[in-house]
């Protein structure tokens, strides 16, 4: 199984995905929360974790899927999805990163890759959360 694995990754690249919360405190958790998804949309960042954000997609205005309060970042190798929760004082951020091996078909240093920039990336969204004062 393994050896079909490493055939996909060298054929596909190696996919990595996490998440991350933030824990928004306080009885004033949904004011905050709303003001942050704000201010993401009328300054959304220019770089996350490090990557230059090429594209911004705002699921709110709606487009290819139903209107929710979701934001879409399109990075360099990488895409970082940021909503609200449904159901807590959260704040989730989502990452997903590609990293292909390199000419010699090493999986497993593209694997530590991937690994590391996923980690780097979510690093620096919850920057962002803190600095929005989440």
């Amino acid at each position: 199984i393994e050896a079909r694995l490493d055939d996909l990754h060298r054929r596909h690249g190696v996919h990595v995905t996490a998440a991350r919360s933030t824990r928004v405190e306080g009885s004033d958790w949904l004011r905050r929360v709303t003001a942050a998804m704000a201010a993401l949309r009328s300054d959304p960042p220019s770089e996350v974790g490090g990557r230059p954000v090429r594209s911004v997609e705002d699921l709110l205005v709606g487009g290819r899927l139903p209107p929710s309060d979701v934001l879409i970042w399109l990075l360099d190798g990488a895409r970082v999805v940021v909503r609200p929760s449904g159901t807590e004082p959260k704040v989730k951020c989502y990452a997903e990163v590609v990293v292909e091996p390199d000419g010699s078909g090493d999986v497993a240093r593209a694997r530590a890759e991937a690994r590391s920039t996923v980690d780097t990336v979510l690093a620096g969204a919850e920057e962002l959360m803190v600095g929005l004062g989440l």
